[in-house]
């Protein structure tokens, strides 16, 4: 029996100094490695069959002992949740019939949000419960004390921790891997969706969580006030491929300027709409997507960006950072660590879009043509570096996996 079990998606993975590890948990894949497991979810989809050998060899490198949680699932076990799923949609519908449940703050919502749950339950329901149920078997095979995890509160951690609990580890954690806002709707949970008072049907949850800052820790002792949570940091930048330098000098560039767009998943939409109604003409453009959606964020910024850009896909970070006069990005954690190496940033958004970051005054934020040219041709940018590290990074030192390790090896 070992201590720890992290679960890992394969497509979180990246190759650092010949190991093959989850960037989420930085390096504490690395320390104790005699002492934990993984638990690799591998995508069921045409990359699998495209990558199988890449797929291979990677799994390979992988430092600790490891399962495919995958491979957990028979046949019976689908055809159970695809009946169950079936059975309950039907007594759905009916329920449906006699009374509207969808009226929140007295506007009749039914027309979006009926249609939404019903949709629910042709595809997404089922591939949580399956991934849960896998999830569970693979936690009786292993027989670990600690179940790691970075589900936060995103749409399938319910059915993560649920299948997770009944598995009877001892110790369900959760790493928190996003910047916490309150703009995110799976971030805006509150005391009575725990609350076995309030509800037979209440949300599972971690048992211990770990914060990456001080903003998300103080939300989380609102809420769970008998839980273990810890203020760990972020992990992540301790596998970063370049270490961010410090920037060599602050003068702006009024003229011919470049910008650098840091691309999260969803947010690059805002950027190029501000970007089209400023009519620039002097402008060098470098674009950075996000590595899960590469293609899609290029093909967008070719379709409907009016100026010419630069892939920045392959182009050194480092020298690219340095010769920027802004970086312009959204929700991505990089645009922060930037702000605490003295670069300058400023977050962008249309306000036709819903932001997913918290609109504050740590960064310089625009939300339309007139507020971004004003930042832009100001005498200078303020950026609240101290607020931003205590908020979203705790301690910007590099160290979060050895207090991970620390506090793991004090559990009891």
């Amino acid at each position: 029996k070992k201590r720890d079990t992290f679960f890992s998606l394969y497509t979180n993975c990246i190759e650092y100094k010949g190991n093959f590890i989850d960037r989420q948990y930085g390096l504490a894949s690395l320390k104790n490695t005699e002492n934990k497991y993984y638990i690799i979810e591998l995508p069921e989809n045409f990359f699998l069959i495209r990558n199988y050998f890449t797929i291979r060899k990677n799994l390979q490198k992988i430092p600790v002992n490891f399962i495919i949680s995958n491979k957990n699932l028979k046949f019976i076990d689908i055809f159970k949740i695809h009946f169950f799923c079936l059975r309950s949609l039907f007594e759905l519908l009916n329920i449906l019939k006699g009374k509207n449940f969808f009226i929140i703050n007295n506007i009749n919502c039914r027309d979006i949000l009926e249609n939404k749950l019903i949709k629910s339950f042709f595809g997404s329901i089922q591939e949580q419960l399956l991934r849960g149920l896998a999830l569970e078997k693979s936690l009786k095979n292993l027989h670990c004390d600690n179940f790691i995890n970075c589900f936060d509160f995103h749409p399938q951690a319910r059915a993560f921790y649920y299948f997770a609990k009944n598995s009877n580890v001892k110790n369900v954690i959760n790493i928190n891997h996003a910047n916490y806002s309150e703009n995110n709707i799976f971030f805006n949970f509150n005391k009575r969706d725990f609350s076995e008072n309030y509800n037979n049907y209440h949300c599972p949850e971690p048992d211990i969580f770990f914060s990456q800052g001080e903003r998300y820790f103080r939300f989380l002792n609102k809420i769970f006030l008998n839980k273990r949570i810890y203020c760990l940091g972020s992990l992540k930048p301790e596998l970063n491929k370049f270490p961010i330098e410090e920037r060599k000098f602050n003068n702006l560039n009024k003229s011919n300027q470049i910008f650098t767009i840091l691309c999260s998943i969803n947010d690059y939409k805002s950027f190029v709409k501000i970007i089209n109604e400023c009519e620039f003409k002097n402008k060098t453009i470098y674009v950075a997507p996000h590595p899960l959606k590469k293609l899609e964020t290029i093909k967008y910024f070719h379709e409907k960006l009016k100026i010419n850009f630069i892939d920045a896909t392959k182009i050194n970070k480092n020298e690219l950072f340095e010769k920027s006069d802004f970086i312009i990005f959204g929700d991505t954690s990089l645009g922060l660590e930037l702000a605490l190496k003295n670069y300058k940033v400023l977050r962008l958004y249309s306000s036709e879009f819903v932001p997913t970051f918290d609109i504050d005054d740590e960064i310089p934020t625009a939300t339309s043509k007139d507020e971004f040219l004003k930042i832009i041709n100001g005498e200078q940018i303020l950026q609240k570096t101290d607020q931003i590290e205590k908020n979203y990074f705790y301690k910007y030192d590099m160290k979060g996996s050895e207090r991970l390790e620390r506090i793991l090896n004090e559990l009891k």
